[in-house]
Parts: structure tokens; sequence; C-alpha cells
């Protein structure tokens, strides 16, 4: 018996075929070149059309069958009769000769008279009457075409042609040639017809608007231009602007919203509109004068609006004599400026807004506006006004009691298209009062299911005026101003600031609006439809849209809400309806005409949807963080269906059997697949007892040849990630059968065979996922399935064959191809286990392995590491976590498989490479790893890096005995070295990379170049390793330093200014192995090379400085014993040598002084005595040990250097109290912060005090202004000293907190106390400053008296020391300016390793610069003095010249370095500070043209403009290279 549903679906598709059919005929009679049949077709078509169906009634077989719901297909059915009736007549193809149909034509009268006897009373006839008087008109009398005429008119024939482009879908192709035929009959009309004989204006502009939407139409009126009827029609409604306001606005939107190319045309039309048309009452009688009867002329100039005038003389023509009489001015003007003032206007006068005429035409004006500056944005005064004038509309607007919804929509959608070039810009004036914002700011953004939400004045227009009216075009077009934002900023440099200040709204939408937008009230079902779509692709465009910053508060915010809110439950209820109602739906939807995306209306596909539903969840899924807290996404997803009772996973399994849409089984087998892998569920027991047949539903299709290629790609990826997260599902896979009895086995076995490869029947994309589900089975250890493919003879021949077949013509190794890549790495896994398990009886195997030749495995390893180069990070997962990043990495996997490969080939009954092979893949493993260190380093780069070392360091010790190139293999691996390195501009730490490096460098120098010869020919690769190794020392021991800032958490909170962090030993304890490999290999690299080479090498990279700093630390705190034994023996061999003594001399005094009273054991600062040091530990004998080398290396530099070591210090003379003395001696004791912060003071005040020197010092006596700035001096020398050892301040903050009874080591915060040392270095500068002579004067005052001033450092050069009597010397001022390129070039590394603020690097920096500039000055000013004065005999005098100027360079050097990567190109600029120099910068008089060799040689070169333009800098490197000549 037939039931309801049965009749509906049989009535539907009868009508859909002959839709079809009329389509079909439609499509072939447009694109036909026959026309000599049009009339013969023409006349039968019309009679069997009047016949059947061309009266709105149904066809007569199904009349008593037509519900109301086929309607609209008898509709479309009717209008496709029209069409191509109107097709036949051909009115596009016209001539000076005349149309096709002519008199001669025979059937011409029949037709006549058919036309002339009325075809019937029904609408349907219009357009075929009015089309019949375009063809006949000129060719048969006039009474006859007007007579047609009027029956066409009488039939309502524009209103029907409205209606029936109102019901057409743009996307079809026979809709495209239907509006073709409208525009070609409406076209011919208006060039035959006067307009104002067809009587409905107003229609025949609805008609136009619906013509110019469509591009084609479009594109062909303005290609067309003066010589098409359509476009003098929209010229002449231009040309009564702006009395024809509504009608010109309308056609102009419509055009511009079709294309690019017509919003660009719109904008020129507006640009110089020719007349301007007023009524003519609107000007005085008096200022009117008539030249003739319809002319007139402006007595007086009248202003129109904003800067815009009528001139007097201007002529103006009078139009309608009737009602109110129109003038149309011969001025030309800027219609953007008359929209830009109308919107002024409002603005200034906010009553206005409340008038719903001017609401309306708010409207039109920002439709048209919307619909241009998408394409096309204007600039200059009228783009200025619209920007200011929109948001204060949109807010006045939406203020009003009643809000107009429909003007606040266009006016959204107005700023949705000025988002597409100022994204910024747009959100920020609508983040202040329309759109929701956070109340909570305190409060963590990324947990915003805990934050308030204040509505603003969209959520008040939504829950107050749109509820109630049961209508939402604000919240539509604000979720679209939404989506277009984010689109619109993804490549902009305001991406970030953005997705910030969309945080709230976005949130606000799915937290509020997702859930509860169902339980609204509707007039129309498609808006809820609308919304519920929407507030989908809004979090899928979140989600999905990459962020250049890791760090994306906006998508972690959505993934918190969607995973800790009800939000997603509605995701989920979208999904969870069904397979059966989803086909009642798409049937419903097919019989209403929808489309498969979109509608006219804008109603959503039903798979549409469902698509981005199960879309959104597969991408929130792998993004969720691995949390041991339940979600409450987990937690629906874990219960039961609330309608069917059925769990969620088996209704996303039932969408994969609906073949219709393969992209929706394509989607839902993904998410099944991501929810095996990533969610903590069995999808066995959620399948409940459909498991079975959705087993054997998968493995048939699976068998099936015409079966989707790619359904079958996801449905073995799902099983892939059955075999490690699903291992029930998995085997009751493997235990079923298909049909024919076939397994899962025998199908993957049957699909990969040779001679199915790279055929339809298996294309690379299904081979590559069929050898990913072998390798699982593989790896995963099922012995019983892995024995059953290999006992088959096929299986290993399917495996290797692809490894030959890929070297074909198609794949040559100069292509790289992802696809061939990974089928390689999966080949590689499977030989590499194999080979592992050393199975003789598998002759099948080894037979296989030896079919690939040499120079076959050579092209493969060729084409495998030119791939791992060319490889990066997908962008889909550019915004995954760093561990799920590296999951999902194919240049790891690739990395990996192919080392799996190499390192069990030996295990082979058969060597598979030979010589030559080897050596062609070590030196391509070196190259790969150069190319790797030589970028960015990412996680993923990282790890390649570190596999590769390995690798490469396995195979030299594996293959040692057969290899002989060791000086090729030895200069490769510097190079490698040397690419970690960068040369020591941005040195990057890799532990296991460069200890894979040193231990291979190690090996071939101890084992292999031993010989002279062989050490001078390896000189230049020995002089790079030596250079790398030198920069990557202290580059090691500051990253341990940055690691060990950290505090621990058993640290005293209140010696912490922030909260404890916690830092895992393991990323500490590489370092700390990789330094004493660096200073292993160094100590044989001073052994090799001639001492010239590497004492300039030492000297060069701060090595010895950064060794001791961190012997200091570790001599300290009682840490890394063997660091400090390596470190000691490494100083006791340079102090024997004099050139070396001096190296050392500096740093030692600098760093160990205080760590030799720590050490000793009556020297503790917590005055316990004994052999208690300050952490309550026993000192042991290890470390007395140390303590002892450390005085036997000062008794060797004293006798080296003799009084070179030693400079004697004057007393620190007090000049106000005993306090600030007190407090300058102990400084170097204890650094409380509040002693620091009170002698800061002091020191400012002093600072304030010098800038009236004659009269402090007649109050307080020469002597004691001595004192105080003598004190000041030795304040900077200790601030110095402190800055320049952190460890040493970490000490003394140890000894202050008295924590004698912990076993481990602590771990302070030093920054603040850093910080407050950095305020009082400057201070203490500023007062130098100001006791130091004028540079000016200096250099070019003669007559100045030097004697008056006394020198505030003495001649020498060795850098401050802690506890040290030394007075400040040059050595002091060089330290203060390395010490401030040092914390320069730390405060510019990445924000992911700074330990600050943005704000406080920022202050950091400028007093870093501050200094840095005092310094350099003082500097220069001593070094005058010096030179001035008596005090130097020659020979001190050319040593204080050579010494200085080699500092100076140095400096400038690191300046240099330091501006270099404050360089636009660079990605350390981040809040870079600009030097400001006086202007008073001093400049020398002349300069010598030649220049000695020495002066050349001292001069720093490659001086680059960045720092040229900084006069100081600029002077000193001029004062270098003229004064210290």
């Amino acid at each position: 018996m037939q039931t309801k549903e049965f009749t509906n679906s049989w009535c539907y598709k009868v009508l859909k075929e002959q839709i079809l059919v009329l389509e079909t005929l439609l499509i072939h009679l447009y694109h036909t070149t026959d026309r000599s049949s049009s009339q013969p077709h023409l006349d039968d078509l019309l009679i069997e059309f009047k016949a059947r169906a061309l009266t709105g009634q149904p066809p007569t077989a199904l009349k008593h069958l037509i519900d109301d719901v086929h309607r609209p297909l008898v509709a479309r059915l009717e209008h496709l009769q029209v069409l191509v009736l109107l097709t036949l007549m051909r009115l596009n193809s016209h001539s000076s000769a005349g149309h096709v149909m002519n008199e001669k034509t025979p059937t011409l009268k029949k037709l006549d008279s058919l036309f002339e006897s009325r075809l019937g009373d029904f609408p349907s006839h219009g357009p075929l009457v009015l089309g019949w008087a375009v063809v006949r008109c000129g060719q048969v009398h006039a009474d006859y075409i007007s007579r047609l005429g009027d029956v066409a008119l009488g039939s309502n024939v524009f209103a029907y042609i409205l209606q029936l482009l109102d019901d057409l879908e743009p996307q079809e192709t026979s809709n495209q040639l239907s509006v073709q035929v409208i525009y070609h009959l409406i076209a011919r009309v208006l060039q035959l017809f006067d307009e104002s004989a067809l009587d409905d204006s107003a229609t025949l502009t609805g008609i136009i608007c619906q013509l110019v939407k469509h591009e084609s139409v479009a594109n062909l009126v303005i290609q067309r231009g003066g010589a098409d009827s359509i476009y003098r029609y929209i010229l002449t409604a231009i040309n009564t602007f702006p009395l024809n306001f509504y009608s010109s606005l309308s056609m102009l939107t419509s055009l511009a919203r079709s294309s690019k190319q017509a919003a660009i045309h719109v904008v020129r039309l507006l640009v110089d509109v020719p007349t301007f048309t007023e009524y003519l009452d609107t000007n005085s009688q008096t200022n009117l004068q008539f030249i003739r009867e319809n002319q007139v002329e402006l007595l007086e100039a009248r202003p129109l609006f904003g800067s815009m005038q009528l001139p007097s003389g201007c002529v103006g023509e009078i139009h309608g004599s009737e009602g109110l009489p129109s003038v149309q001015w011969r001025h030309p003007f800027n219609a953007w400026d008359l929209l830009a003032c109308e919107l002024a206007t409002v603005c200034s006068q906010p009553y206005l807004m409340a008038d719903s005429k001017v609401q309306e035409r708010i409207m039109a004006n920002t439709n048209l506006m919307a619909a241009t500056f998408k394409h096309a944005p204007i600039s200059g005064p009228p783009a200025e006004i619209i920007h200011d004038s929109l948001y204060r509309i949109l807010l006045g607007l939406a203020s009003l009691e009643t809000p107009p919804l429909d003007t606040i929509a266009s006016c959204l959608d107005l700023a949705a298209s000025l988002s597409v070039f100022t994204p910024a810009t747009v959100v920020e004036n609508l983040s202040t009062g329309f759109f929701p914002f956070l109340l909570n700011l305190a409060n963590d953004l990324f947990r915003p299911s805990e934050a308030e939400i204040e509505k603003s004045l969209l959520g008040q227009i939504l829950y107050s005026t749109e509820c109630t009216q049961s209508r939402y075009p604000v919240l539509i077009s604000t979720m679209k101003l939404i989506y277009s934002t984010l689109h619109s900023s993804q490549h902009s440099n305001s991406q970030q600031i953005v997705r910030q200040r969309l945080l709230p709204v976005a949130v606000y939408m799915i937290r509020t609006v997702l859930p509860s937008h169902l339980n609204w009230r509707y007039r129309d079902v498609v808006e809820r439809d609308i919304i519920g779509e929407m507030c989908i692709e809004l979090i899928h465009v979140v989600l999905n849209t990459a962020c250049t910053n890791r760090k994306d508060s906006l998508s972690e915010a959505c993934v918190r809400t969607l995973l800790h809110t009800n939000s997603s439950h509605s995701i989920l209820d979208m999904i969870s309806f069904g397979t059966e109602v989803l086909d009642l739906v798409i049937l419903e939807q097919y019989s209403l005409q929808v489309a498969s995306c979109m509608t006219k209306k804008g109603k959503p596909s039903a798979v549409y949807k469902l698509t981005l539903c199960l879309s959104v969840l597969k991408r929130l899924l792998m993004l969720a963080q691995d949390t041991k807290e339940t979600t409450s996404l987990e937690s629906c997803l874990s219960t039961q269906g609330n309608a069917s009772q059925c769990h969620i996973a088996r209704i996303i399994s039932s969408y994969t059997y609906h073949r219709h849409h393969t992209r929706l089984a394509v989607i839902s087998t993904q998410l099944l697949n991501v929810i095996a892998q990533e969610s903590r569920m069995s999808l066995l027991s959620s399948f409940g007892e459909d498991a079975h047949s959705i087993r054997s539903g998968f493995l048939r299709r699976l068998a099936l040849r015409s079966e989707d290629p790619q359904f079958k790609v996801v449905l073995i990826e799902l099983l892939t990630t059955c075999v490690a997260h699903q291992p029930g599902l998995l085997e009751l896979f493997l235990s079923g059968k298909a049909m024919q009895a076939t397994s899962l086995l025998d199908i993957t076995q049957e699909m990969i065979s040779v001679n199915k490869q790279f055929t339809h029947l298996c294309p690379g994309h299904l081979l590559l996922a069929a050898f990913n589900f072998v390798l699982a089975l593989w790896t995963s250890g099922r012995q019983r399935v892995t024995q059953q493919l290999s006992d088959n003879k096929a299986f290993w021949e399917a495996v290797v064959s692809p490894l030959t077949k890929m070297l074909g013509p198609m794949g040559t190794t100069s292509d790289t191809h992802p696809l061939k890549a990974k089928l390689y790495c999966n080949v590689l896994q499977l030989l590499a286990y194999q080979l592992y398990q050393r199975d003789s009886s598998l002759n099948e195997f080894h037979s296989a392995l030896e079919n690939v030749t040499q120079s076959q495995w050579q092209e493969i390893c060729t084409f495998l590491h030119k791939e791992l180069k060319a490889i990066s990070n997908p962008p889909d997962e550019s915004t995954l976590p760093a561990d799920k990043a590296m999951r999902y990495s194919s240049a790891v996997h690739l990395l990996d498989s192919y080392r799996m490969f190499i390192s069990t080939m030996w295990l082979a009954e058969s060597s598979l490479f030979k010589q030559e092979t080897r050596l062609s893949v070590m030196n391509q493993v070196l190259d790969t790893l150069s190319h790797t260190l030589s970028g960015e380093l990412t996680p993923v780069d990282q790890r390649l890096a570190s596999m590769l070392s390995s690798l490469y360091f396995e195979l030299l010790t594996q293959w040692s005995s057969h290899f002989t190139d060791w000086a090729s293999s030895y200069h490769k691996l510097a190079q490698a070295l040397h690419a970690s390195t960068n040369d020591g501009a941005d040195i990057h730490i890799l532990p296991p990379t460069l200890v894979g490096i040193l231990a291979s460098l190690q090996l071939i120098c101890s084992q292999k170049l031993q010989a002279k010869s062989s050490i001078d020919s390896t000189l230049d690769s020995t002089q790079t390793i030596l250079s790398c190794v030198c920069n990557l020392i202290p580059a090691c021991n500051m990253k341990l330093s940055s690691l060990s800032s950290i505090p621990s958490t058993d640290t005293p909170s209140l010696l912490l200014s922030s909260p404890p962090k916690e830092v895992p030993c393991a990323d500490a304890l590489p370092l700390q192995q990789l330094r004493v490999v660096l200073l292993s290999c160094l100590f044989e690299l001073i052994e090799k090379l001639p001492e010239s080479l590497w004492i300039s090498k030492l000297h060069e990279s701060f090595v010895i400085q950064s060794l001791f700093t961190t012997v200091a630390h570790c001599v300290k705190t009682q840490t890394d014993l063997m660091y400090v034994e390596s470190c000691v023996s490494l100083f006791t061999k340079l102090s024997f040598r004099l050139s070396t003594s001096k190296l050392i001399a500096q740093p030692l005094s600098e760093h160990l002084t205080l760590a030799a009273t720590v050490l000793y054991p009556s020297a503790s600062i917590s005055g316990s005595g004994g052999d208690i040091d300050l952490g309550g530990r026993k000192s042991d004998h290890s470390w007395h040990k140390i303590l002892s080398q450390i005085t036997d290396i000062y008794s060797l530099l004293l006798n080296n250097l003799a009084h070179s070591f030693v400079v004697e210090a004057a007393c620190y003379v007090s000049v106000h109290s005993e306090r600030i003395l007190s407090l300058s001696e102990t400084l170097t004791v204890s650094i409380q912060s509040e002693n620091l912060l009170e002698l800061k003071s002091y020191m400012h005040l002093i600072g304030c005090l010098s800038k009236h020197q004659p009269q402090w010092m007649s109050e307080s006596g020469r002597g004691r202004v001595r004192r105080l700035l003598a004190a000041s001096c030795y304040v900077s020398q200790d601030c110095v000293a402190l800055l320049n050892r952190p460890r040493a301040i970490q000490l003394m903050l140890f000894k202050e907190s008295k924590q004698n009874n912990s076993q481990k080591p602590h771990f302070i915060d030093i920054s603040q106390t850093r910080q407050r040392i950095l305020e009082l270095l400057a201070e203490s500068c500023t007062i130098m400053k100001s006791f130091t002579p004028d540079l000016f004067l200096l250099l070019h005052d003669v007559t100045f008296d030097v004697m008056s001033f006394e020198p505030l450092v003495v001649y020498g050069f060795t850098s401050p020391a802690l506890e040290s009597l030394t007075p400040p010397s040059f050595g002091t001022l060089i330290s203060m300016m390395t010490i401030c390129i040092s914390l320069l070039t730390k405060s510019e590394r990445s924000p992911s390793r700074c330990q600050v603020s943005d704000d406080e690097v920022d202050s950091i920096k400028t007093r870093l610069l501050y200094v840095l500039e005092v310094t350099l000055y003082l500097t220069l000013s001593q070094v005058l003095l010096y030179l001035r004065s008596s005090l130097l005999d020659a020979k001190e005098t050319n040593l204080l010249k050579r010494e200085v100027a080699s500092e100076l360079n140095a400096c400038i050097l690191g300046i240099q370095r330091y501006y270099r990567k404050l360089s636009p190109a660079s990605p350390s600029q981040r809040g870079a500070t600009t030097l400001n120099t006086t202007a008073s910068t001093p400049t020398l008089r002349s300069q010598s043209s030649s220049k000695s060799p020495r002066a050349r040689s001292m001069h720093s070169p490659g001086f680059t403009a960045s720092i040229a333009e900084h006069g100081l800098y600029k002077f000193a490197d001029q004062f270098v290279r003229s004064v210290l000549k």
C-alpha cells in the first residue's frame, strides 16, 4: 500500500525528471548554432506546452497527487517552458537586416495568428507575448505590436518576470542561461519601446536589480556601455540623483554586488555625476531667472552640502510639468560626498535617527557602500567622514528605544566590508560599546567559562528587540562581520590584536547564542538554521585560521568554552539526529529547490551544516590539551543520546553510508578516527550491537572496486588508529569476513598487489594508507597477523616494488614529492623491522631486497634527503601544541624511518650498501644536518637535528673499519658545527645535536688525525671548529644561567618577587653534559693549534669571562664538580704561559675572589664558622681541592704579571655620614633590597648636588666631595661587578635567606635585584659624568685648564672584582660597556625564553642604553684628560691609546651586532629602544686623509648605518681613528 511519503517521493522524482529534461533542452537550444529551425520548434513547442502545462497548473497525470510541498517544482516547470520558448525566439540575434525570423518564413503567419488569438489569460503567457512583440517589431504594422503589448501588460508581465528571477538559483548552469534570456528580452524591450509606455517603472527597476546582480549580466552591461539599453536606463537614474534616490541606489547596489569589476565601475560612476536633480521649489523664486520655457538660470550661488555649492549662472532644465516639477542642474558633483554628508548630518543631529524615513535612507546608503567598499574602497575626505560617522550612527541607532534592526544590520554589513582592508580599526571601534566585553579581566582569559561577559548593546538588542520581534538581522550581520574580520586579518600584521579584541564577542556567541538559539521564536524558521550554521562557521574559522603567535588566546578560549560548557552539546545535538531524519530533510529541501550549500534566502543545506559540525568536532578534539580531568564534551560523548538512545559514535558511523554526498562519509570517518585517537572511550562498546554490521559494511566497501578511493583512504586510516588506540575494534575487523569470505588481510594484500599499485584501483594516497596500516600491525607486535602476511609470496614483492617504481620518469630524484617520501618512509620502516628479526627462513624477503641495485639505493637516499630538506610543517598543523605538532610532522617520521633502516641494514646476510653508497649516505646526512641547522629552529627542527647527528655518529662507528675519507668528513662536520652556531650571530643551543657532532669530531681527531701532515691539511677546519666551540661555550652558559635563575618551589616566598616556577631537571642536565664535552674538545684543540690562533679567538669570544662566571657560580653553590674541575684544569694550563696569563687575570679577579671565600670554611657569611657552608652542607675534600687549585692559579698569575695584576685602591671616604660609606662598603657583602633602595636614594641626592659643584664644594669642602665622588665611583664599580656576576648575587641572597637546613640546591630569582643594581649604577654614572671635563672643551679649547680636574679613573685596564680595593680604572668603564652590551643582547631574546615582561625589558634596555652612552662619554673624556695632562710618559701614552682603541673597537663591534639584530629583517625586533643623542655631540675638527697602518687596523670594519646615525658612537669611531691612532 502506498503511503503519503512514498507518493510524495514518487511525485518529486517525476517532476524532477521533467525539470532536468527542460533544463537540458534549454542549454542545448541556447548554445546551438543552427538558428533556421527556431520557428518550427517554436511552433511545435508552443502548442505542446500550451496543451500541457503552460497554464500554471500541474500535469494532468499528477494533478490529484500534487501537494503544497511540490508547488515550487510545478512553478519551476512552468518557468522553464517559458524560458525555452523565449530562447527559440532568438532575442539575442538581431542585426541591421532584421531578426532571423523574417517575412520569408512560412510559419510566421501561423505564429502571428496564434499569438493574436491570445494564448490564454495566464501570467505565464505575458513574457511570450512580449517576446513575440519584440521579434515582430519593425516587420508588421504598429497596431499589431500595440495589441501584443497591451496583452502583455494586461497580464502583469513584469511582475511575472520579477517572480521568475526571484525563484532562480544562481549556482546552476541552466539558471545562468535563464538570466541571459531574460536579460536579452528586457534589453530589447527598453531599446524598442519608450519607458513611459511600460507603465510599471518600479517593477522594471526591480527586474534590472535582479539581472545586474549576476556577474555575467553585469560584465556584459559594463562591456557594452552606452550601447546597452539597460546601462542607459541606469545612467538615466544616476542623472536624476539625488532626486531619484532609492531606485538609483538599489540598481547600483545590485550591480556592485555582482563582481569586483562592477564595484569599481560603480565607484567611478558616482565620483563624477554630470547633473544635480532636485525639486524646483527647493530654490527661491527670486534666485531663479527663466531663460526659456523649460530652462532656468541660478542668479546667486546656493550651498548644497558640505563644501559643494551651485555657482551663479548655473543652468538647469525643468522636468515634470504636472505635480511637483524638478530641475536638473548642469553641474557635475561627487555623489560620494553627498552620501558621506548625509551620514555626517545624521551624526550631528541625533534626533533624526528616530525618523523612519531617515533610517530608510541610511539603510540604502550603507547597502551601497557595503557592496562597493568590499572591493573598491574610496579615499579622501568622503572615506574619513564615512569611517567617522558609521560607528556613531550605529551606536545611536542601537541606543534607541526601538532599534531599527534592518538599518543596524546594514551598518554592520558596511563595517564588514570595511574590515576587509582595516580589520583592526573596525574591531576597535565596535568593541567600545557595541560588542560584549569581559568584566573580570584580572582572571585568566583562557578560562572563559569562569569569566563574566557584559552583553553591551548587542546583547540588549538581541534579547529586548530581536527576540521580541522574532527576527534576528542584527545578530546575523554581527556574525558575518566577525567571520569576515577573522578571514581578512589572517595574513595581516594586526591578526593578534583583532583576535584578542574579538575574544569576548566570540565567547559570547559560542557560550550564549549557540546553546539557546533553538529555544527562540522565529517568524521564518530559515533564520534559525542560518544562526546555527553561522555559529558553527564562526567556530570553524576560529579553530582553523592560523595565527602567527602560537599563544592564540582566541582559539584557546573557544576550545575551553566548548570543552567545559554545554555549547558542545549543541554541536552534538546537530549531529545526533541520524540518517533517517537527514534523508527527510534533504527531500524537503530539494522539493523547495534548495541548492547544495545556500539558497537565495540563505537557508543552509542539511548536509553542509552536518559536515561543518563534524569538521568542528574533529578540530576541537585535535586541539584539546591532554588533561586528567574529564571535560563536558568527553562526558557527552560517552553518554547515550536523549532521543534515540543511540550512542553518538553509532550515529556518526551511520553517516558513512550516505553515498549521495561523499564528503559527508569521508568527514564522518575522519571524525571517528580522531575520536578513536584523542578521546578516552571505546568505539567497540559505543557501537554496541551494530558493531558487526558496521564491520561488514566497512569491509564490503573496502573490497569494492567501484568505491571512492578517498573513502577507502580514511577508512584504512581509522583501522590504523585502532591498532594502537582501539585494539578491541581492530580484533573485530580482523576476525570478520566480507563478501566471498574475504578477510581484512586478504583485502589489504589484494589492494597493494604489484599490478594495482599507482593505478585507478590503488592510487598513491590509497597505497600510502595501506602501508601505514601494515606498518602499524608490525610496530604493535601482532605476530600472528604479521606472520600471516609474511607467508604470502607476493607480499614482500609488493612492499619493495614502490622503491623502484617511483624512480621512473614521473618520479625523478630532482622532484620532491611528499606522497612519494611518505611511501618511502613506510617501506623503509617495514624493511627495518623485518631486518631486525634476523629471520633467515624468509628467502623471498632477502631476494626482494637484492633486486634493488646500488644505483637505485643511491637515488632513493638522494631523493629522501632532498625531500627532508623541502618538507615543512603543514599549515593546518601550525596551531597545534608542540607535542602534537611533533607527532603529526611528516619530516620526523621520514627521518625516523630512514634512520631505522640504515641502522638495521648491517644485520642483513649480505651487505646492501657498498662503500661508494655508504660515502654518499654519510655525506647526505651531513648536508641535511647543516641545512636543518641553518634556519630558525622549531621543535621539529631540533628533533631532526638531534636524530641526524646521532645517526651520523652511529654510522661512523659501524663503518669505521671500511671508511677512508676522514679528512673530507672532518671538513663537513666542521661545516655542520659552524652551521649550528651561525657564525656567532645567533647561536642555538641543541645539546643532543652538538654532543653527536662533537663526539664524531673527537672520534676522528683522536683516532685518525694524529700525524703532523693531517693536522696541517685540516688546519682551516680545525680553526672553524675552534671558533664554533668558543661561540658555543658562552651560549651554553647563558642558557644554563637563564634556567637556574628560575626559583625552585621550596624557596621561601618572602624572598621572591613573583610566584615560583618549576623547571624540570631534564632541561639543565643535557646542557651541563654539553659544556663538559665542549671543554674537553677545547682542551684538545689547544694542543693541536698554534698559540697565536686560539689566544685571539678566546679573547674575541669572551670564553674566559663566561667560564669564570659559571665556575664562580658552581663553586659558590658547590654544584657540577666535573665542570669545575675541567675549567680549573684549563685555567692552570693557561696560567703557565705569559701570553695567556694576561687573558685570564682579569676574569679571575672578577669572578673567583668571592667564590674562594665561600669555599674557605671561615669565610661563611652566615657566621656559623666551622666547615658549614651557606646551604648547611659539609664541605668535602673535592671542593677544598678546587680551592687549592684556584690559589695556585693566583700564584702563577702573580709571578707572571707582577705589579700589573695588583692595583692599589683608595680608601672609601664618606661625604655626609658613615652610613653612606657603610652601605657602599657592604654592597658586595649584603644586597638586601632595603639597603639597595636606600643607597640608590643617597646616590640620587648626590647626583642632584653634583649639578651645583661650586656651591657644594664651598659648603662641604673639596675633600668631602672627593670622598663622596670616590664612594660613588666605587659603587659604580661594585654594581658592574655584581651585574657581571649573577651567581654572586644569588649567593648573597642565599646568605641573607638563612636557609641552612635544605639539602637541595636553591634557585633565587635575581631579576629585581639586578634591576635595582642597574638603577644604582645609572645614578652613580650620572655623578661621574658631572665631575668629568666637557669633551667639547677638551677637544677644541686650547686654554682649557685640565689641571683643575682630577681623573676619575686610574691608569689600568683590569675589570672590577668583588670586595676589591682597586679604584675604578679604564677597565671599569670598559666593563660597564661590555656588561651593557651583554645585557642588551640578552634582552633581545625570543619572548618564549624571556623571564620578565615586555615593559620590564623595555625599562631595562632604556637604562642600559643610558649607562652605555654615559660610560662611553666618560671613557672618551678621561682618555683626553690623560692625553692632555702630563700624568703619563710617552710609553704609557702609547699603551693607553693602544689598549683603549682595542677595547673601544671591541665594544663598537658589540654594539654593531646588537643593532644588527634590531634590523627589520631580524625576528628579535621586539620593543626596540631608540637612542637619543644630544644635539651637541662633539665632532672632530679635521681628520687626516692618510692613516697609518696601525690606525687602519684598529678601525672597526663594516660600520653600519644604524650605528652611524647615532652621533656619540660615530664620534667614538672617529675618535679611535683620529685621536688614538
